[in-house]
């Protein structure tokens, strides 16, 4: 996935790191893809990491679907039994 679009994210959770031992972590939308990306400073070193999460977040976006149409068809059954 291009990052690039995730690089303004990426520049300011690197400057949330103010110290040595500190560890972050943000969650970014770029081009349609969900990318997680931790960094950790330590010592005078960077580890950087990033996940593309974009079949986890379009499995939540389902599953807050699929609970809403559930709810919705209990209100509707409940307002007829009324």
């Amino acid at each position: 996935a291009d990052l690039g679009a995730a690089l303004p994210g990426l520049r300011g959770l690197l400057a949330a790191l103010p110290a040595a031992g500190a560890s972050v972590v943000d969650i970014a939308e770029a081009n349609g893809r969900w990318i997680k990306i931790a960094a950790h400073r330590d010592a005078g070193r960077w580890a950087l990491w990033c996940v593309d999460i974009t079949e986890a977040k379009t499995t939540e976006e389902h599953l807050k679907q699929q609970i809403e149409q559930a709810d919705a068809a209990a209100e509707m059954k409940a307002n007829f039994l009324a």
